[in-house]
């Protein structure tokens, strides 16, 4: 199994779409990678460590235990390139899909550097309302936020890049 390797000895054979995702284990960087069946709904592989090889660990135990790396399509996980490089070598016949927490992260800061940069050309207008594209559409208080910003809105929509990246963001 690998050095730090705790396999689950659950029946794998069945297993075709993964989760993978890390935790800290103790304070510091110390942590653990869990592998979920998806449709099971349940934990099949913790390792110590997160990087590339936490994929092939996962995938040798695969084998190892009845189940096959081809039978597995999807591997939902994060943005890390330790698990993109793990899961393109180790699992190929799978999809990967991102999961939203990072999807919309990665999204809210690029609308936020993009504000930034509309700023400077546009101070008064964009003045004081970070919060107001980073924000859900749902948030109560927008409507609360002021006619001021509510005036500035239509003419926020002219700055097409920022507009495009906070509809964009909204869908997520």
């Amino acid at each position: 199994m690998g050095q730090g390797a705790v396999g689950v000895h659950a029946a794998v054979r069945g297993v075709e779409r993964v989760r993978v995702d890390e935790t800290s284990s103790r304070r510091g960087h110390e942590y653990v990678s869990v592998f979920a069946d998806l449709d099971q709904r349940r934990g099949v592989f913790v390792v110590e460590r997160k990087d590339h090889e936490t994929v092939q660990a996962f995938s040798l135990f695969l084998e190892t235990r009845g189940g096959k790396v081809a039978n597995v399509t999807e591997v939902c996980q994060d943005m890390s390139e330790a698990f993109l490089k793990g899961t393109l070598t180790y699992l190929p016949t799978a999809e990967i899909t991102f999961d939203r927490y990072h999807i919309r992260n990665h999204l809210s800061k690029t609308v936020d550097e993009v504000r930034r940069g509309e700023s400077k050309h546009q101070k008064a207008l964009l003045a004081n309302t970070r919060y107001m594209w980073l924000k859900p559409a749902q948030a109560p208080d927008r409507e609360a936020a002021g006619p001021a910003r509510r005036a500035a809105r239509p003419a926020i929509a002219d700055r097409a890049r920022v507009h495009a990246l906070s509809a964009v963001r909204q869908l997520l």
